[in-house]
């Protein structure tokens, strides 16, 4: 008495539809340049709380922090470069 559910056409193509259509956006937003994930969070009406947005900005300063140490010892050699010459 094993009966086998099958699964019709119609229900195949919901169940692909509803794992393809987020990826296929969030792929098109990536190529567009957009980050889709935060898109759906705007459309949606999703805040993050107050801590999460700093951690995240202070994430960002500690990056641009790096990021500016490197352009100064970047400069740094290339002074010492033309005062060489």
């Amino acid at each position: 008495m094993n009966k086998k559910y099958k699964a019709t056409g119609f229900t195949r193509l919901i169940i692909f539809l509803l794992l393809f259509a987020p990826i296929a956006y969030l792929a098109a937003a990536y190529f567009q340049g957009e980050n889709g994930v935060n898109n759906i969070k705007d459309f949606i009406n999703i805040q993050p709380t107050l801590e999460q947005q700093i951690t995240r900005k202070k994430q960002q300063i500690k990056q641009l922090e790096i990021e500016l140490n490197k352009q100064n010892n970047e400069l740094q050699k290339l002074q010492k470069q033309t005062a060489n010459q």
